[in-house]
């Protein structure tokens, strides 16, 4: 396998692209960053429910209550702010990369056009412009979210009993022998 990159019939290497989406792999890892944030703020509301139905309905403590829903609405808060700037981030990568990208895209469509290339002529701004609206969009952010699903899922269930958390992932081998309980103890 050659480490040469594929061209199309206008000329332009399909590597192009890729160096120039990786070339904003810092941004990606900020985006990444923000996600992780967002993902434990959107924790706040089983933190809540748990404080709520644990302390508050026990207790009958309205300050309590009062302190909590401050706290949880300024997560929330906090949660729509970090959205926003995670969208925006993802806005100027988009716009970014139109500006290096539309000359390039301009001038290799041209070609094609003028060597009667089929199927490629002007097509290549509109798919440089689909790419652009790509980035920023919601189904981008989601491929951010989806490994941040599973941390989420984690952390609930550590919040609702660690122990729980712990007997869900131990092979129950470790389990018997934390609980004293053997495999012949069991038979008899």
């Amino acid at each position: 396998m050659s480490s040469k990159p594929r061209s199309n019939p206008s000329g332009a290497s399909t590597g192009e692209l890729r160096l120039l989406l990786m070339s904003f792999k810092p941004q990606y890892k900020q985006v990444f960053w923000f996600t992780l944030i967002t993902t434990v703020l959107s924790l706040s509301s089983v933190v809540y429910m748990q404080e709520v139905y644990g302390r508050v309905v026990n207790s009958r403590s309205e300050s309590t209550l009062l302190m909590l829903t401050v706290v949880v609405l300024a997560a929330y808060l906090f949660l729509e702010l970090f959205e926003s700037v995670r969208t925006r981030l993802m806005q100027t990568v988009a716009d970014q990369f139109e500006r290096r990208l539309r000359q390039r895209v301009f001038d290799l469509s041209l070609d094609a056009q003028l060597k009667q290339v089929p199927a490629l002529g002007m097509g290549g701004q509109e798919h440089a412009r689909r790419l652009r609206d790509f980035l920023p969009s919601p189904a981008m952010l989601a491929i951010f979210d989806a490994p941040m699903a599973l941390v989420f899922l984690v952390l609930v269930f550590w919040i609702h009993d660690p122990w729980v958390f712990f007997a869900g992932w131990c092979p129950d081998s470790v389990l018997d022998e934390l609980s004293g309980r053997t495999a012949h103890t069991e038979a008899v």
